[in-house]
């Protein structure tokens, strides 16, 4: 019979050929395998043979191209880019993201009627928004819109919508003008600011979906100033549902030296419904220019 071989599997052999247990915890990607049980415990020399060839695949490809792949059960990877092109003294703190100061899309409270607009009338393709819908939303939601221009589009409601994209239609062009995701009723609460000519968002900020952990595995920041020196100091902005706000995992970086992105030695862990931004707090110069990355690795 066909079954489904765990997560977690136990296989059973012995140097005689007779069938014992033997203990080996593996991780493996959920397969359909020709088993003798409903259990899914292979207990043949064929299934054993067909699993020893997947465990050695497994051991030997890297970790982070199995979540990429999607080889790991109920586990992603999860990459945010962020970009804050113009950062003052008089401004901080700022968030790393296209929308420049502080995010606006961690709204307290439930879902709220959203929509979509853009500064330029050239704008008629397709955006697409990628976020949760409610605050129990188990998963990112994926929904795609025509855009009207200078008109406001309806895109339902949402409560944390970090990415975005945009399709123009053709194979060669770009958004023309800032392509807006924003409340309906208040539209200085912006989820998605997408800048002319890029045709996709770079926002350091994310949200942990209900019912899944996130474990951070990298933060990198870079600075960018066009004359003279520059540093910023700055945090992992986070807040737990219903908690006020901290400041983890504090930095300093700057223009004029490298600086190795922070790898936790051990798991950071944040809990569902986690928001989590990269925020500037202070910096020695105007006009600098702040790109940020991290990693999480999430649990279902």
């Amino acid at each position: 019979m066909t079954a489904i071989i765990p997560q977690k599997m136990v296989r059973y052999i012995a140097a005689d050929g007779s069938l014992t247990q033997e203990g080996i915890l593996l991780l493996l990607s959920y397969q359909q395998q020709t088993a003798t049980n409903a259990g899914g415990i292979a207990t043949n020399a064929a299934d054993i043979a067909a699993l020893d060839t997947r465990i050695t695949d497994l051991a030997n490809t890297d970790y982070d191209i199995q979540l990429a792949l999607g080889l790991v059960p109920g586990a992603y990877a999860v990459e945010k880019f962020g970009r804050n092109p113009d950062i003052d003294t008089a401004t901080v703190p700022e968030d790393v993201w296209n929308g420049s100061q502080i995010y606006t899309g961690f709204g307290v409270g439930a879902e709220v009627a959203s929509e979509v607009v853009s500064d330029s009338a050239s704008d008629t393709g397709t955006v697409y928004i990628k976020g949760l819908r409610t605050p129990t939303s188990t998963e990112y939601e994926t929904a795609s819109y025509t855009v009207a221009g200078l008109t406001p589009v309806s895109v339902g409601s949402w409560w944390r919508a970090n990415t975005g994209w945009y399709d123009t239609g053709d194979d060669t062009t770009f958004n023309v003008g800032t392509i807006t995701v924003r409340q309906t009723a208040a539209p200085a609460n912006i989820y998605i600011a997408m800048p002319a000519g890029k045709s996709a968002t770079t926002i350091g900020c994310w949200t942990v979906p209900f019912g899944s952990t996130a474990l951070l595995r990298k933060l990198d920041i870079e600075v960018s100033r066009a004359s003279a020196t520059a540093t910023v100091a700055g945090a992992l902005w986070t807040r737990q549902i219903n908690e006020s706000p901290r400041y983890q995992f504090q930095f300093v970086r700057g223009n004029n030296v490298g600086s190795e992105a922070f790898n936790p030695p051990s798991p950071i862990v944040f809990p569902a419904q986690t928001d989590i931004s990269v925020q500037i707090t202070s910096c020695s110069a105007n006009n600098i220019e702040v790109l940020a990355r991290f990693g999480l690795v999430v649990y279902t």
